[in-house]
Order: structure tokens, then sequence, then C-alpha cells
């Protein structure tokens, strides 16, 4: 399959195309594998950890667990069925590390910034270092609402903690949003505007 796709290349398209086809397939491969690993899908959710005391209602909510997982793990595109499969599961749950980060993740790459925060936030509190990135999806979460502040300081922290894992590719993106919140911030003041602060 692959060679006739290859042969197809070799005969429709001149040598330049063939270069600009390679660039973007070669850019799409890398940032769907890029997200997916910042996003936290090396995360799992053991059925020990999420079972808690309570019988009733355990076999639908790790039922539903698995279904989103499957939804998370299938990328971007998803996170909004992987959203409602998760919030499923929290019903039963609400108090697993790993279960509020990845619906704080859905709703960052989805629609609602401000839930988004109230799910990183109780993840976060539980444990800080629950994934590398998440200094990085807090600060964009508020850097998303407006926060400029906070956004900062999680994109500082996270600029740290790419320095020292030596990834200066990272560090460049993370010095362009440390940038927009600062012109962000500066132009909210100037302008006067004022903005619903998040409570996360």
């Amino acid at each position: 399959m692959l060679m006739n796709v290859i042969d197809y290349i070799k005969t429709h398209f001149t040598m330049y195309n063939r270069i600009i086809l390679m660039q973007f397939f070669l850019l799409f491969t890398f940032s769907v594998l890029f997200s997916q690993s910042r996003n936290g899908e090396e995360l799992n959710i053991k059925k020990s950890e999420f079972k808690t005391e309570q019988e009733e209602g355990f076999k639908e909510a790790w039922k539903n667990l698995r279904l989103a997982n499957d939804y998370f793990e299938a990328g971007v595109g998803t996170y909004g069925l992987a959203r409602d499969h998760y919030l499923f599961a929290h019903q039963y749950n609400s108090e697993n590390t790993v279960l509020n980060y990845r619906i704080g993740i859905c709703y960052l790459y989805t629609d609602d910034k401000y839930q988004s925060l109230k799910y990183l936030r109780k993840a976060y509190d539980k444990n800080p270092d629950i994934h590398p990135y998440m200094h990085f999806h807090l600060g964009r979460a508020y850097h998303l609402v407006l926060d400029f502040d906070r956004a900062l300081d999680h994109y500082r922290s996270h600029r740290e903690y790419l320095v020292n894992a030596g990834k200066v590719q990272e560090v460049n993106e993370i010095d362009k949003k440390i940038l927009e919140c600062q012109n962000g911030k500066t132009i909210t003041e100037n302008v006067g505007l004022r903005f619903r602060r998040a409570d996360f």
C-alpha cells in the first residue's frame, strides 16, 4: 500500500510539489505526536486507583472511563466525546487526579476554558508533578481567559522545565507565549479593559 502511494507521488508530482508534500506530512506527523505527548496520553488510570469503597455505579463508570480513554488517545478532534464520558466517570470518583487532569485537557482544547481551569487546578493541587506539561496547560488556560499574571507564572515555570530538559525548540515557543501575555497585559491595562478573573 505504502509503495503504491510513493509510486503515485513520484509519477504525479513535480520535485517541488513532492518536497512541499513531504514537509506537510512530516509537520503533520510531528504535530500530532507532539501534541499527544504534551496532553498526557501516557498517563493511565488504574482500576484499583479509580475504584472507591462505593460499589454501586463502578462498572458503568469504569466502562465510560475506558471509552473516554479511547477517544482521548485518538486526539484533539475527539476530546469533546472523551470529555462527556470522563464527566460520567467523574460522578463516581471526582477525586482521581488523572481523571481531573484529562477532563481539564479536554475542556482546554474544546470550548470552556474556565471549566478547564477548575479541573486542571484540582489535579495540580493534588499532584503538581502529575505531568511535565502541567504548567504549560495551566498557563495556556489562564492565557485564554486573559488572566495574564497567572499565565505568566505558569509559562515561566514551564520554561524552566524546558531549559533543564534541553528542549530548545520548545523554549522558543514558550517565549512567544510569554511575550503574548506581556503584550496582552499591556494592551488591557492601556485600554482599561477589565475581564472576569478566573477564580481558580
